[in-house]
């Protein structure tokens, strides 16, 4: 009769997977007064993206438009969830409910002076990565590590993307 007791009890719950952070809580962080939507829409090409696992990641492509009050994910790939992003103060973006669906807030966090190079990233440190037009050059690609360590991201879980 023990048994039978015991194998009809409710299973213990399991709570989710904690979402990593990539970033030190507290650490200031900025978004750029530069960001301009319309020089940033187009493709941009990921080089490199904060993750947990080592390895290298899989290639994805961005396509952004322009679109009134902020921007359209067309194209987003594993990174980031197509939709309507609306601007809510300088180079700071917020997904749109769609069906149900919002967020992630995304932040420009710096973009080179010719807009080849950007970097995003989230308030809470969920989210950061360095996007490219082209083949970016050593002195962005630094540049745009400097920053995000600046922004209190942990560069040692930077991981490069394939082309």
């Amino acid at each position: 009769m023990i048994l039978l007791v015991a194998g009809c009890a409710a299973p213990a719950p399991v709570a989710p997977p904690a979402q990593t952070v990539f970033r030190t809580a507290g650490a200031p962080f900025a978004s750029s007064t530069r960001f301009d939507a319309a020089r940033m829409a187009g493709d941009w090409r990921v080089v490199a993206a904060f993750a947990a696992a080592p390895g290298r990641l899989p290639g994805v492509t961005l396509r952004l438009a322009q679109a009134p009050g902020g921007m359209d994910v067309t194209q987003g790939g594993w990174m980031l969830p197509a939709g309507r992003y609306a601007v809510t103060g300088p180079g700071r973006l917020v997904r749109a409910p769609s069906a149900g669906v919002s967020g992630p807030e995304l932040w420009v966090i710096w973009v080179d002076d010719d807009f080849r190079t950007a970097v995003l990233g989230s308030p809470d440190g969920r989210l950061g990565w360095i996007m490219d037009r082209g083949r970016i050059s050593a002195d962005r690609l630094r540049a745009a590590r400097d920053i995000l360590g600046w922004q209190g991201y942990d560069l040692t879980r930077l991981r490069a993307v394939a082309d």
